[in-house]
């Protein structure tokens, strides 16, 4: 099955599902529902509930035919928990590269793929982003919310990174005959007006690290309303009505001549902003909590 396959890929179908699976699991062990995992691991709660909808011995004997050894396996799960518990989401990318360097997959080209998976942080910060924005364009129902103009998604690798160093599509993510499609790649500055909201909204609250851009209607707002998400306007953004620890925010760019009104909608987490994206483009779309 991984014949043909770069260590990118290999890693990204054989090693990431496998541990995120194995990782719901551990996690609702220790107590935290699917909504809490969900922002752990930096997905929608309803992937949540299919990971947990398969036995965690499947996911860990899969992983196992691929990394051979159960102390290296048991080792790297344990830390993962550790690790995201502490809000290190980041760090199960690293996680996911230490299995994979030391899989049946690399066995016997540990250089060739240690020059690809031991990025610098620039590259697996690109990983984490591209795996988001895939989860993204997924969610039921997004073109209901996505601008005439097109949308973006924002990425903050760090809290209250300038414009220029905030990760973006160079491109768009538009409505297509097909559903939604992205169009362009990621780069550092690779957006002017999400990476600029984030950038605003990061000031307010350094926990706030992924932004994407949804259209201003009355549905979007009523949605923001239902689900308690405080608001600021862009044009002039301040403290007030931003709570300090909160973990979702927007803000409003009114409609001007010739503008589209928008919504930045920002959190502090991949799995909180795809759980906020996916209800309020289900309320947008069907009228009802999804």
């Amino acid at each position: 099955m991984s014949a043909g396959m770069t260590p990118h890929e290999y890693a990204a179908r054989q090693i990431l599902p496998n541990l995120r699976g194995l990782l719901a699991w551990r996690l609702r062990g220790r107590g935290l529902g699917q909504y809490g995992i969900a922002k752990l691991l930096g997905v929608s709660q309803p992937m949540v509930h299919r990971y947990l909808s398969k036995d965690q011995g499947y996911y860990y004997t899969r992983l196992l035919a691929e990394v051979g050894d159960e102390d290296i396996l048991d080792d790297a799960v344990d830390r993962a928990v550790r690790l995201l518990e502490a809000g290190a989401e980041d760090a199960l990318w690293l996680l996911v590269n230490e299995l994979t360097l030391k899989s049946r997959f690399c066995r016997g080209r540990e250089e060739q793929c240690r020059a690809v998976l031991c990025p610098a942080g620039s590259d697996l910060h690109m990983e984490v982003y591209r795996a988001v924005l895939e989860e993204l364009l997924s969610t039921p129902c997004l073109e209901s919310v996505v601008p005439e103009v097109g949308s973006n998604l924002a990425y903050s690798p760090a809290p209250r990174l300038p414009r220029g160093r905030i990760i973006a599509l160079n491109g768009r993510i538009l409505r297509g005959s097909q559903g939604v499609i992205a169009a362009g790649a990621p780069e550092p500055g690779g957006s002017r007006h999400t990476a600029g909201a984030l950038e605003a909204l990061s000031r307010l609250n350094q926990r706030l690290r992924w932004a994407v851009a949804l259209k201003l209607s009355r549905p979007v707002e009523e949605a923001l309303d239902r689900l308690a998400i405080p608001r600021v306007t862009l044009e002039a953004p301040s403290g007030g009505g931003l709570p300090p620890d909160s973990t979702l925010a927007a803000a409003v760019e009114e409609p001007a001549p010739g503008r589209e009104g928008v919504v930045y909608l920002a959190a502090s987490s991949a799995g909180e902003l795809l759980e906020a994206v996916r209800r309020i483009s289900g309320l947008a779309c069907r009228g009802e909590d999804s």
